[in-house]
């Protein structure tokens, strides 16, 4: 349904059709709701469903070793359809990754979680074993709120140095002589 939910119709009645979500939850939606709600019935006409799983690597990644570590990543998975082939699209140069795309077609919508879940464990374990980066946003935050504070937040996701601890504050006029010997 437009509204996210998720499920098998299971009865149409008068007043109402009933969906049981993957949850075995029985949701009860009123017919004047479906007959004006976009409704993709993904187990339809035509036999099978794609997939796209996204997936971000660093900048310094080999572009060819990607698409190949993608593609490879579908093999042995009976639930994905032979034709057409699996296939990886570069999508997108962003901020912090480059932006891959690996579309697949399944037999039956009802194992997209699971395959989703397959396919994602066997890149992420492939990227480790290859060295590939899966990149995220990073960003650096300094604060510097005025004079009176010398205070600064780093946020980093590795820093090859230790940040400098922030300066002592000046003492105010009158105390620069308190607990000094004299």
């Amino acid at each position: 349904l437009g509204t996210g939910e998720r499920g098998k119709v299971v009865d149409v009645g008068i007043r109402s059709t009933r969906l049981l979500t993957r949850d075995d939850v029985l949701i009860s939606i009123p017919n004047s709701l479906m007959s004006t709600t976009k409704i993709i019935n993904q187990s339809g006409r035509v036999p099978r469903f794609r997939i796209r799983v996204n997936v971000g690597v660093g900048f310094e990644s080999d572009l060819e070793t990607v698409e190949k570590l993608l593609l490879d990543a579908t093999e042995g998975i009976s639930e994905i359809v032979t034709s057409p082939k699996p296939r990886v699209r570069f999508r997108e140069i962003a901020d912090s990754t480059l932006n891959y795309q690996l579309l697949a077609w399944l037999h039956d919508p009802a194992d997209r979680g699971r395959i989703t879940h397959i396919l994602l464990t066997r890149i992420v374990n492939a990227c480790r074993v290859e060295g590939i980066d899966l990149a995220f946003p990073q960003r650096v935050i300094s604060y510097r709120p005025g004079p009176e504070s010398q205070t600064r937040v780093w946020i980093e996701k590795e820093r090859e140095e230790e940040p400098e601890p922030p300066p002592e504050p000046e003492p105010e006029e009158g105390q620069k002589d308190q607990g000094k010997p004299g």
